[in-house]
């Protein structure tokens, strides 16, 4: 018997060796069927552990985001601000920053920062909501700002690139941004038409793309028309450029359907 336990004898007269505590904690438990498919965390909307990720296009370093699961991410986070707006309108006691403290930092509050690669002018005649304007030529130059190196590889936070339509310029904003070190970076597929398109209540501005069928927006090259063309004309030559699969856009795309 093993020291500090006692034998003891069962009904039938054989002797047993007790289970101890310690035994106890190691059983291992037989799992019910019954609640297999419970989970032990409780869904508390979209984040980055439950993003869907849309395949990228061959040799991109880069991933991808559709716009539906874009769009779920800005409703989640809009009923979260509604819910602490109106619990903050019903508490009596109010918070100050005195003299001598930190005021919070609220630059990563939100679990993705979304950044609009085109114009200026563009970005503010309509744009997707939370969205700040950050020239490309500015990216070349590492003139990042603040809120883009605030999100640069922050766990559980997300940066979603996007542009007019999916263009070459934003394929290659974010294959850069990846080669320098920035590793959660996500390009809106389809670009802000193919968004605006389906999402205005996500929008910012004259949204005269709402209801436009998706036939009229262009779409971006997918891996097995680009095999078939590089098996055609041989190895794309190079242009100078690191572009996303190397090759300028066409308008014309595989039976991939968006969502």
């Amino acid at each position: 018997s093993r020291p500090g336990t006692t034998m003891k004898k069962s009904s039938a007269g054989t002797v047993r060796n007790p289970i101890t505590s310690e035994e106890k904690l190691n059983r291992r438990i037989k799992p019910n069927s019954k609640y297999s498919k419970v989970k032990a965390v409780t869904k508390t909307g979209t984040h980055m552990g439950n993003v869907k990720v849309k395949k990228s296009t061959r040799g991109e370093i880069f991933k991808r985001i559709g716009r539906t699961t874009l769009h779920k991410m800005i409703m989640d986070f809009e009923m979260k601000e509604e819910l602490v707006s109106d619990l903050n309108a019903l508490s009596i006691h109010k918070k100050h920053v005195t003299v001598g403290e930190d005021a919070p930092s609220d630059e990563t509050q939100i679990d993705f920062l979304i950044v609009d690669l085109r114009g200026e002018e563009a970005h503010t005649e309509l744009r997707i909501k939370g969205a700040i304007n950050l020239s490309p030529i500015k990216i070349r130059r590492d003139q990042y700002g603040p809120k883009l190196y605030a999100y640069r590889n922050k766990v559980g936070k997300m940066i979603v690139l996007y542009d007019e339509t999916e263009s070459k310029t934003g394929c290659e904003t974010a294959t850069l941004l990846c080669q320098k070190g920035f590793n959660n970076v996500y390009l809106l597929t389809g670009g802000m038409k193919h968004f605006a398109k389906k999402y205005s209540d996500s929008m910012l501005g004259d949204n005269k793309y709402f209801g436009m069928p998706d036939s009229t927006l262009p779409s971006r090259i997918g891996s097995t028309a680009v095999s078939r063309m590089m098996s055609k004309t041989g190895s794309p030559k190079s242009s100078g450029r690191k572009s996303c699969v190397a090759l300028q856009r066409f308008d014309m795309c595989t039976p991939e359907r968006r969502v």
